[in-house]
């Protein structure tokens, strides 16, 4: 299998010339992030996820035998070892789902959750009934203000 440049025409496709991107929606509490990821028609014994402590990889197929995945490199650490994923038994409006669970290394809010989020764009939504709405907002830094020469 080749790799596959991003371009216009190959938005939508993933690190594989046969595999597309799936559907997937983000939220996050203090400590959490929930990445929920779709496929219509799911094979669910084909599921495979793994985490790194920048990474989340996803692959799967549905029963048409059409590949997908998803290699996201991972807005900041999270700790991979206490990350988890389960098959949901509701299916979600873009199909079959399945929530990832990921234990952020410093409990403060994302802005996103990858590194090149605009990359998926065609694919991503925000998950708002995950989003714990307490979470203060994120504010910058202000030491080198307050510190200025």
């Amino acid at each position: 299998m080749s790799a596959v440049t991003p371009s216009s025409s190959s938005e939508n496709r993933s690190i594989t010339d046969d595999a597309v991107f799936p559907h997937f929606k983000w939220g996050q509490t203090k400590e959490k992030v929930f990445v929920t990821i779709a496929v219509r028609n799911l094979d669910r014994e084909s599921v495979r996820l793994s985490f790194e402590e920048d990474r989340l990889r996803f692959s799967a197929v549905d029963s048409g035998g059409k590949v997908y995945e998803l290699d996201l490199e991972l807005a900041q650490d999270v700790l991979a070892a206490d990350c988890k994923w389960e098959q949901m038994q509701r299916k979600d409006r873009w199909g079959d789902a399945v929530m990832a669970t990921l234990t952020k290394v410093f409990p403060v809010p994302w802005a996103m959750v990858a590194v090149n989020q605009a990359r998926y764009r065609q694919v991503i939504d925000r998950d708002w009934s995950r989003d714990d709405e307490k979470l203060d907002a994120i504010e910058e830094d202000g030491f080198f203000e307050e510190h200025a020469a």
